[in-house]
């Protein structure tokens, strides 16, 4: 990384005025620089070394804190003037917090962006971004308990505490022992915010216990598959940009913060997160999470496939592209369960190799049935080399057996007119870009009835591939079914 000046927007500004002192000691972030970037869920200030991949070490000030969307971000006053750094990968940080805290940092990253930097201040700045943060708080490696922190996700529990209801939902999962979500304080005030305002941030935490059979690790991967239940589940992506542990006296050893992969909130839950679901979601957590061990490398259930869903209802883009990302979802899972052995088809209904010694018998016969009818340079095109490698999709089993037998795999039973439906409005948006209902043709409304409008067909989608996901854990019972625009409680057999 080339850091030049702030003049330039990149990362590092040098003061004009280079004998400004510091003699009160008082921290040169006093104005609360990381406000530039975000609001943030915690912040340090104090003094470290940034150490390079060469193992030069450069001595600095640094203001360092996590925003609410998971990105763990440092700035830092090089004092006296440092030359320029021609690259910060590889890079790590150690440094002492005011409050005499240990913090160390890894995974160095560049960002483009300086605030304003308060005036009289010398030195040479930088900021960047790192993979993680940890602050030490006590040296003590008897950790009791850790609690995970959890953005975006909303649900009424079925214990309360300290008076406050339906604010902890525990969870009986295999690995975890005493693990419960629970509500942060604000937590009313940051969903009210989250639902007007589209944004990302901590509502909740995961509590779970450290026993003797457990290590961090295994509690982290735990965690992972929860929260893409959780998901599902909410419709949005959930996702833990945190952890806490703590010791057997409750007091804090340590806080990590993780830059991670979120997403804006999206109103569109699968899992009613009001009271009437608090059952709801317990139960398809505990009954799902067996089942997504089992199925989650198979079928890409952590590599993207649950991730191209929650795109395909997340709000931003045009509904055309919400549509095509959800039919491509579709055409993600369809394809790694063809590779399954729940499927009872593959993808080829002959070996590819022997059906493509057939593609030369195949265009001569071809060439023999049109001969006379067409052009011969018509003919010519149709029968070319290009053409001859397109007669291998004969050989593939078409889109409509392959959801049909998926849909059959997970028992998951559609009308035949739904069936239908969802097929037409896979092929019109994956070969134009539209919808069905604005594509039909005379011939095809014959066939199949288009809904009135894209926005009735898109939520039409959005509820056919719920109901997919929610069988394809076994899930049985009340969901939010989006259909007509309704959002209304409805029971899944």
């Amino acid at each position: 990384m080339l850091l030049l000046n702030y003049e330039t927007n990149m990362t590092i500004q040098q003061s004009s005025n280079e004998n400004a002192s510091d003699d009160k000691g008082e921290s040169p972030f006093e104005r609360d620089l990381l406000m530039h970037y975000g609001t943030c869920n915690a912040q340090y200030y104090g003094h470290g070394e940034l150490t390079l991949r060469s193992g030069e070490k450069l001595g600095c000030k640094f203001e360092a804190g996590q925003l609410n969307n998971g990105d763990s971000i440092m700035l830092c006053d090089f004092s006296p003037l440092i030359r320029f750094i021609q690259d910060i990968s590889g890079s790590s940080f150690k440094g002492t917090t005011s409050e005499g805290y240990r913090i160390t940092a890894n995974g160095a990253d560049i960002m483009n962006y300086l605030p304003e930097i308060p005036a009289g201040r010398s030195g040479t700045w930088e900021s960047i971004l790192w993979r993680d943060i940890s602050v030490q708080m006590v040296e003590d490696d008897k950790v009791n308990r850790i609690n995970f922190g959890i953005t975006n996700f909303k649900f009424s529990g079925t214990e309360r505490e300290n008076g406050r209801n339906f604010c902890i939902l525990p969870i009986n999962i295999e690995g975890a022992t005493n693990l419960s979500i629970k509500k942060l304080r604000d937590y009313d005030k940051v969903t009210t915010r989250l639902s007007t305002l589209k944004g990302i941030d901590v509502t909740c935490e995961i509590e779970v216990s450290l026993s003797k059979d457990n290590d961090i690790n295994k509690l982290t991967e735990i965690i992972n598959n929860l929260c893409y239940l959780l998901s599902v589940a909410s419709g949005t992506k959930i996702q833990w940009i945190y952890n806490n542990l703590y010791n057997t006296d409750d007091k804090m050893i340590s806080r990590t913060h993780y830059s991670r992969i979120t997403k804006p909130y999206c109103l569109l839950p699968v899992i009613d997160p009001r009271i009437e679901g608090r059952n709801e979601i317990k139960k398809f957590i505990e009954n799902a999470y067996p089942i997504y061990l089992k199925k989650r490398n198979a079928y890409n259930l952590d590599r993207g496939v649950i991730d191209a869903y929650l795109e395909g209802k997340a709000e931003g883009d045009f509904l055309e592209t919400r549509g095509v990302k959800l039919v491509v979802a579709v055409e993600m899972l369809k394809d790694v369960f063809l590779t399954t052995s729940d499927a009872s088809m593959k993808e080829f209904i002959i070996v590819e190799e022997r059906f493509e010694t057939f593609l030369s018998p195949l265009c001569n016969g071809i060439r023999e049935a049109l001969s006379g009818q067409i052009e011969d340079s018509t003919l010519d095109r149709l029968c070319c080399e290009s053409n001859k490698k397109r007669l291998s999709c004969l050989n593939r089993v078409s889109f409509r057996q392959a959801v049909n037998n998926l849909c059959r795999s997970i028992n998951f039973r559609p009308k035949k007119d739904d069936l239908s439906l969802f097929i037409h409005c896979r092929d019109s948006l994956v070969h134009t870009g539209k919808f069905y209902c604005q594509t039909a043709t005379d011939k095809q409304k014959a066939v199949c009835e288009p809904l009135q409008e894209p926005e009735y067909e898109y939520f039409f989608l959005v509820d056919f591939l719920d109901k997919i996901f929610l069988k394809l854990f076994n899930y049985s019972g009340i969901y939010v079914s989006s259909q007509d625009l309704k959002f209304e409680r409805k029971e899944l057999t």
